[in-house]
């Protein structure tokens, strides 16, 4: 919440066309980040596990924690001050809201259950076990969207009842993930650079340049450090966590979310400028991760720093 105040801020003052509702919905699009962007410093073994599991857990958590705020965001600017304030926010809740998680979690747990059984009977190889991932996902996407529900909510709830009512199909969701899950990330931000990115060149000006710089340095430094303010974090440990908030295609899938909600005045500016956010955050968080863990290793070690992180011991899972 403390990104989404300074990112409003920020675009609130940079951005003349965009009023304050529309500042407020472009930071928290660009607040989830993306940890398979920064995976070189995950996969190196000298920086301690328990910061590279707080990277992994921010970046899990962020998208379950952005979404809400996103959908009131959309909310307030699609409402009608005519309408029974009431009525209306009872009907979206309901209708968004509560029709995706109980779905969500209805289709999660039986999925689980089901993939269990049949994995226990010897009906379903390990690879199907893995591939009934992305099943569940997108059945609980679909399902919320033909019911009117929310399909991002469907699928997060989704995730956390598999997660902790199956913890087997955990495992295999995490080897998916590590594995055909890069694949996926790597189609997706393909599929970004050759059909989305080119529609915010024509955007350019200096405003969206400092935009960009500042929300991948300053907001996320100074969220960081406010953030960790009573843990006893170094400076460079805090310096460390703040550059490492990659976006990707959490804020890519939310800018799309958006960009089809037509009460948005601001959509497509609102697209645009998150689309060159995340362009920018591939290329420069992809081509530092490696230097900037190498750096932070050099002077964990040339200080004898410790960083008082936690092992979160797989919490990340869920």
């Amino acid at each position: 919440f403390i990104q989404v105040a300074l990112g409003t801020a920020l675009g609130y003052w940079l951005f003349d066309y965009l009023g304050f509702w529309s500042a407020a919905l472009l930071a928290a699009v660009l607040v989830p980040t993306d940890a398979a962007l920064a995976q070189a410093c995950l996969d190196n073994p000298r920086v301690p596990r328990g910061l590279t599991q707080s990277i992994e857990v921010e970046s899990g958590i962020n998208d379950g924690l952005a979404l809400p705020l996103i959908t009131f965001l959309v909310v307030c600017q699609s409402w009608n001050a005519t309408e029974s304030i009431v009525g209306f926010w009872a009907e979206y809740l309901i209708r968004q809201l509560l029709v995706g998680a109980a779905l969500g979690a209805g289709l999660g747990y039986l999925g689980g259950q089901l993939v269990t059984w049949a994995s226990t009977q010897g009906w379903m190889d390990v690879a199907y076990e893995k591939l009934s991932v992305v099943a569940l996902a997108l059945g609980s996407y679909s399902s919320a969207i033909l019911l009117e529900g929310n399909g991002f909510v469907s699928v997060f709830v989704a995730g956390l009842v598999v997660g902790h009512s199956v913890p087997a199909l955990g495992t295999r969701m995490r080897e998916f993930a590590e594995l055909e899950g890069s694949l996926l990330v790597l189609i997706a931000l393909f599929i970004f650079g050759a059909v989305l990115l080119p529609l915010c060149y024509y955007v350019l000006t200096w405003q969206l340049i400092l935009y960009v710089v500042l929300t991948l340095t300053l907001v996320r430094m100074a969220a960081t450090a406010i953030c960790t303010l009573g843990l006893g974090l170094h400076k460079d440990t805090v310096l460390f966590l703040g550059w490492m908030g990659p976006r990707g295609i959490a804020t890519i899938l939310f800018g799309l979310f958006v960009l089809e909600a037509h009460e948005v005045v601001d959509r497509e500016a609102i697209f645009r400028i998150a689309t060159a956010v995340a362009a920018v955050s591939v290329c420069a968080h992809g081509l530092t991760a490696h230097g900037v863990s190498s750096w932070y290793v050099r002077r964990l070690k040339g200080r004898n720093l410790e960083p008082r992180l936690k092992d979160t011991t797989d919490t990340h899972v869920a």
